[in-house]
């Protein structure tokens, strides 16, 4: 256990150095001289090229079959008539689940750093993509790589910064955050990830949950913005190029609405799972910390903090 602690949890040392691009893995075919982030802000997180292995094949069990904790959070998908729960007691180990649902091809990924749980569409330019973790992080936040040209794409952004890919964008495919007790609940027919993953982990031990609730951040950041606490979990979702994000905080189950210059925006918590309606077209959402999401989105970012 100790030997994966280390391999997982690197920065319980409080170390990390910054690489330069010409000092990067070698086991990349990226091509370095093609970004649009400053690379002497790419750190190392410990763990070399899939040092945290991504799952290519997950196989999931029934809910009712669970074998983790019944308080374990998660993301929720819904793609078509298919419901499926992928715990963070398995996506902190893993970071990246290459998965796919009828017809379209998925990336659930977490970066346990910030809090951000996102899941993509993978298939784009044609072609399907696997992700993995490059074992590098920008802004304390994981950098994924993909499997064509090895570019390295920052989760937060969901947009390649480094490779031949660099300023493209990934989709994001809606998901809801929620409690294993609630998903039984509320979809006692869902799928859920299985721990049967081929890797030898502790799934039932969370090692993030002093992080999550502490002031530490362990890897340097280039801004600090106070207005919430850093860890603060925001729904983020965007429209028109312009990422918006709000507290859960902020409000209960029920119907809200904010007005964004000429733009009606109402938010929809339906027992956790939350809507975004805009002219009657619905957008989808993810959550991050807010130390994270106001990094990446401190110049152009709406802060919804006035929900009514």
């Amino acid at each position: 256990m100790r030997k994966l602690v280390l391999l997982i949890l690197p920065l319980l040392f409080a170390f990390s150095f910054i690489q330069p691009a010409e000092e990067f893995d070698a086991h990349f075919k990226t091509n370095f001289s093609k970004n649009t982030i400053d690379l002497k802000k790419v750190l190392s997180g410990g763990p070399g090229k899939d040092g945290i292995p991504a799952i290519d094949n997950p196989k999931f069990i029934h809910i009712k079959y669970a074998d983790i904790r019944d308080d374990a959070l998660g993301v929720l998908l819904k793609i078509e008539n298919e419901t499926r729960f992928y715990p963070f007691n398995i996506l902190v180990w893993h970071e990246i689940i290459n998965d796919q649902i009828g017809d379209k091809y998925i990336a659930v990924t977490f970066c346990p750093l910030c809090g951000s749980a996102i899941a993509f569409n993978k298939k784009f330019a044609g072609r399907i993509h696997r992700f993995g973790v490059t074992g590098y992080l920008y802004e304390s936040n994981l950098l994924m790589y993909d499997s064509v040209t090895e570019s390295f794409w920052s989760q937060s952004l969901g947009q390649a910064v480094i490779g031949d890919y660099s300023g493209r964008k990934l989709e994001v495919m809606d998901v809801s955050l929620l409690q294993l007790k609630d998903v039984k609940k509320k979809y006692p027919n869902s799928l859920m990830l299985s721990t049967d993953t081929g890797f030898n982990r502790n799934y039932n031990h969370y090692p993030y949950e002093d992080y999550e609730t502490s002031d530490a951040i362990y890897f340097p950041i280039s801004k600090v913005n106070a207005k919430y606490h850093a860890k603060e979990i925001m729904y983020v979702f965007r429209y028109k190029n312009t990422s918006f994000a709000f507290p859960l905080r902020t409000f209960l189950s029920g119907k809200f609405t904010h007005k964004y210059s000429d733009t009606v925006i109402n938010i929809i918590n339906e027992q956790g799972e939350i809507k975004i309606l805009i002219d009657g077209e619905e957008f989808p959402g993810y959550y991050e910390m807010w130390f994270s999401w106001v990094i990446h989105n401190s110049d152009t970012g709406v802060v919804l903090d006035k929900v009514k």
